[in-house]
């Protein structure tokens, strides 16, 4: 034979347990003018014991140490329950079916096979707010610095250190939001963790496997001569490569991508990724430019080759001015010839 006892709340109570008085075995409430006792570090031994010395009480537990039998055992008097779990604070009365928190309470002591309930307040968290610290890694298990953690749709935010470590207090209910500009940003509801470590993807490791292939071919002059040192671009990317001695390369890519294939005094040129894994391109020399390139210094001139309306439209231009410029001389001269019989006019 046993006691057993089971703890239930079915309201949850308002008062805050931060701004209670600090006594022996809890707070005393002020509102209720009754001591409110701390059972969250307690264990079923001791409850139990407190139960049946005062009966008619009220206290602060875990959630737990709720809605599950209370036995009076001996051998769980050392069984502490973990202290960093949520606690819960409750006014707690002990009676029957139908009674409540301030009732007189009524207990039975029973067989293993039946319980006697305990009907009182479930209490909600006090704590809006919590600390969440962790870590952060990348793809090679080596920690990341300077990640952005922030608080989404808040100013909150902090970054991991050179060890990857990071801290930052944030509400219950926040989504942080991991980001790095080598690696995908990463998102998290908070819920009710307090060490949240990941492990970060790098943005060039995301692949779509049916849509990459490896591209390869030759970059080619006018005359068919392989160009070595030719740039092949992803365009819109810094993705790239460069061609071998014998004009050789190759590059990972997507479908419909577009490669764009460049070389000193060529014409730049484009080419959309269809299926075709083999991808020869052909680059025309640019005419618009001579580029000369001298030994020991590096020097190099440009001629413009301008077209016949361009150079009808400079010589117009340039007549216009010099009829310009001599009708302004006329005047000039005109000006000064007036000036000189003014002061003659004026000595005589």
């Amino acid at each position: 034979m046993r006691t057993e006892i089971r703890v239930t709340i079915p309201e949850p109570c308002h008062e805050d347990w931060n701004t209670m008085t600090p006594k022996d075995r809890g707070r005393y409430c002020k509102v209720c003018e009754k001591t409110v006792v701390d059972f969250t570090n307690k264990t079923d031994e001791y409850i139990v014991k407190t139960y049946e010395k005062e009966g008619k009480l009220c206290g602060r537990f875990k959630q737990q140490q709720l809605d599950r039998p209370l036995a009076y055992s001996r051998k769980d008097s050392t069984n502490y329950l973990a202290v960093a779990s949520t606690a819960v604070l409750a006014y707690l009365s002990f009676g029957n079916t139908n009674a409540y928190a301030q009732q007189e309470p009524k207990t039975d002591t029973t067989s293993v096979n039946t319980t006697n309930h305990i009907k009182g307040k479930i209490a909600q968290s006090i704590l809006k707010t919590k600390i969440i610290s962790g870590r952060v890694i990348g793809n090679n298990n080596k920690p990341l610095p300077n990640v952005l953690i922030s608080e989404k749709g808040t100013n909150n935010f902090t970054k991991t250190n050179v060890e990857g470590h990071y801290t930052i207090k944030v509400s219950n209910t926040s989504v942080l939001v991991f980001s790095h500009e080598s690696y995908q940003n990463f998102e998290i509801l908070v819920e009710n963790n307090n060490y949240i470590s990941i492990e970060m993807v790098e943005k060039t490791e995301i692949k779509d496997s049916d849509n990459t292939i490896t591209i390869s071919g030759v970059i080619t002059d006018e005359n068919n001569l392989p160009l070595p040192t030719a740039n092949i671009v992803i365009k819109g990317t810094n993705k790239g490569t460069s061609t071998d001695f014998d004009g050789n390369y190759s590059l990972e890519v997507n479908k419909n991508d577009v490669l764009t294939a460049s070389y000193i005094g060529y014409e730049s040129k484009d080419y959309v990724i269809k299926d075709n894994t083999l991808v020869n391109i052909k680059l025309d020399p640019d005419y618009y430019y001579d580029e000369v390139i001298v030994g020991g210094a590096f020097t190099v001139n440009r001629h413009y080759r301008k077209t016949k309306e361009e150079r009808l439209e400079i010589r117009r231009l340039k007549k216009i001015n010099k009829e310009k410029n001599r009708e302004k001389r006329q005047k000039a001269k005109a000006e000064r010839k007036c000036k000189r019989l003014e002061r003659r006019a004026n000595k005589s």
